[in-house]
């Protein structure tokens, strides 16, 4: 578990966790503000902000940056951190073997709730991306839906805060919190009422793969929304799946971003693969989103026709 310390100190920055631990190394091998803003890719002037937030336990001398007597313990965390982020990664391998016998406690989709699932290696892939990213070292994470058992592969990367669950399926969380009690937190409900208000500003990190309408697109990408904290650094990943011969339902998706007044600020085309999702040529691209100052939150409920079958 990261140390609350080490998180504040991150939050003062403006910056991950993860990318506080990079930083720390940096400073002790020296580097120099150049150095620094390059390799983070960040702007002279941000990363002035983000050294300056840092003052108490860096010093500066012949136009380069150390650490200070006083943060050898955040340093010493830092690479612990680091440690523990390349030990994940190298055991993904290894936990896919245990995807695949959690998918095959739960053997049929249920079509009233659009559940196709993505492959094991689409599922390991997400858990890979979002650790690179910067996204779980820790960070509270919330996923609104999971008939893909991510939720059983983050559970193995001791740094997140928490990992919470909210499914409209009772089977689905029965096999999770059998797997993951300790590690998980699961709650049964169905979005179409709202986001539960003890869910609402908490999480740093979404997840959610939602019924590929446009309806159920808007209300899971809203919720998704209303569940992040305030920082500006949360991330929404967020899937939806068209094919190249439906563009125009492609073209809804970035204008409901749009008219949200949210931030595309990552697309990998055709990321997600899918057995028994033909209509969308079993696959769908991954998004991130992000708020910006004219988003407006909106906890949306209602008796949405969200899924497939109703529209």
């Amino acid at each position: 578990m990261v140390t609350e310390v080490f998180i504040k100190l991150a939050e003062k920055c403006g910056i991950k966790p993860s990318d506080l631990a990079k930083l720390l190394i940096l400073f002790e091998n020296k580097k120099t503000h150049s150095e620094i803003f390059r390799a983070f890719g960040w702007t002279p002037n941000f990363t002035k902000k983000v050294i300056i937030s840092c003052s108490s336990i860096v010093k500066f001398s012949e136009n380069s940056f150390s650490i200070a007597p006083n943060g050898i313990n955040l340093l010493n965390e830092a690479k612990l951190i680091i440690k523990k982020e390349e030990e994940f990664l190298s055991q993904l391998p290894g936990i896919s073997k245990e995807l695949e016998n959690t998918k095959a406690k739960f053997v049929k989709s249920k079509r009233e709730y659009d559940q196709f699932f993505a492959t094991v290696e689409t599922v390991i892939k997400r858990a890979n991306l979002m650790l690179k990213s910067g996204d779980l070292t820790g960070r509270k994470v919330l996923l609104l839906g999971d008939d893909d058992f991510l939720s059983t592969v983050l559970a193995k990367f001791s740094l997140i805060s928490e990992i919470s669950v909210i499914d409209i399926d009772e089977d689905i969380l029965k096999i999770i919190k059998d797997q993951e009690k300790q590690q998980v937190i699961t709650y049964q409900h169905d979005l179409r009422n709202g986001l539960p208000k003890d869910f609402l500003s908490k999480f740093d990190t979404v997840f959610t793969d939602p019924p590929y309408t446009p309806e159920g697109f808007r209300l899971f990408m809203n919720i998704g929304i209303s569940a992040l904290n305030k920082s500006k650094n949360g991330a929404l990943y967020i899937c939806y799946g068209n094919t190249d011969e439906a563009r125009d339902r492609g073209l809804k998706i970035q204008k409901i971003v749009a008219e949200e007044n949210l931030l595309i600020t990552n697309k990998w085309l055709d990321f997600n693969r899918y057995n028994g999702a033909e209509t969308v040529a079993n696959c769908s691209s991954l998004y991130v989103l992000k708020e910006t100052d004219q988003t407006k939150r909106q906890n949306l409920r209602g008796s949405l026709k969200i899924y497939t079958y109703e529209n």
